[in-house]
């Protein structure tokens, strides 16, 4: 019972441990941003979002869309915004909805843009309820 409790207690200090270290690699990653130093910012967000650091996933995403700090790459942009999404980041699901309806980085599927800006729409994404309804009637 002891050896039981011990491993859930550990499993949840690792847990938490790594949640606080995302948590500090994203910002530490945005204050570089701010300055200027994109490849390094870069770094920083890939690190964090391999944490699974939603916010990390999603701020990189945007790196590969304008390709500040790494090099510009639609593809690796939808997939970051892919996991971002799945960490409930609603702009990052707003964006995969627009790879998906205009073909950024993806192939044009319109019900995958419409799921997206549905899931987006009930993350709280108002402007994602707009396009959702939008594809909705075409």
């Amino acid at each position: 019972m002891f050896k039981t409790v011990l491993i859930y207690i550990t499993v949840a200090v690792c847990a938490t441990y790594a949640s606080s270290k995302a948590t500090i690699l994203t910002y530490q990653g945005f204050q570089v941003s701010e300055v200027g130093h994109y490849k390094l910012s870069s770094k920083l967000y890939k690190r964090a979002c391999n944490l699974n650091s939603g916010n990390a996933c999603y701020n990189l995403a945007n790196s590969f869309t304008t390709g500040q700090g790494v090099a510009k790459n639609l593809h690796l942009a939808a997939k970051y915004f892919q996991k971002a999404c799945s960490l409930k980041i609603a702009q990052s699901c707003t964006s995969l909805g627009f790879a998906y309806a205009y073909g950024h980085g993806v192939h044009v599927n319109h019900p995958k843009a419409i799921s997206f800006f549905k899931k987006a729409c009930k993350l709280g994404d108002i402007y994602a309820c707009n396009d959702y309804m939008s594809l909705q009637k075409k």
